[in-house]
């Protein structure tokens, strides 16, 4: 089988290179042969595990998989911020106030009302995504529930979340 994915490899390595080219930005040719290499390292590994029968497809359905894990992990890192970051260190210094204190209690309160509106398996789904740390995947596994699914009960815990703090903020 392993004679099998390298030849796999060799023949559509190219198509493989092009198909994360189109998707990430100009100028991404490490990461192209990042994404490459750690395609054929998982479906080599998926291989001695199991047969696969249309190994093109799952080659371009584990191409896809990890584009998006890389998309998560790049929106991730965006929205970190650096501490020695001049334009942070004023919101990092600045005092506390009770208005503010007030505000985030009354928010935290509305938040957990809607949680406990939920359904069980949102609920669940929000828990394991929020506090947790894991991945739409990992919480598919856990759940017992495809990854669309994931993102379904997420959609909407932050919907509800959304609606209600909304509504809360017009009554105050």
């Amino acid at each position: 089988m392993i004679r099998h994915i390298e030849r796999l490899f060799l023949d559509k390595g190219t198509a493989l290179q092009a198909f994360f080219r189109r998707r990430l930005r100009p100028g991404s040719a490490s990461e192209v042969l990042d994404l490459t290499q750690e395609v054929y390292s998982r479906v080599l590994n998926a291989s001695r595990l199991r047969e696969i029968h249309d190994p093109e497809a799952y080659l371009f359905t584990v191409a896809r998989h990890l584009l998006e894990e890389y998309a998560v992990a790049a929106r991730r890192r965006s929205l970190a911020v650096e501490l020695s970051d001049p334009l942070a260190k004023p919101a990092l210094s600045e005092e506390p106030t009770l208005e503010r204190d007030v505000d985030g209690s009354h928010i935290a309160q509305v938040l957990r009302d809607v949680l406990r509106e939920l359904s069980p398996p949102c609920q669940a789904a929000v828990v394991l995504a929020y506090e947790d740390g894991l991945s739409y995947r990992e919480i598919a596994h856990r759940l017992g529930v495809s990854k669309p699914m994931v993102q379904k009960y997420l959609a909407q815990a932050l919907s509800s979340c959304r609606q209600q703090v909304l509504s809360k903020g017009e009554m105050a």
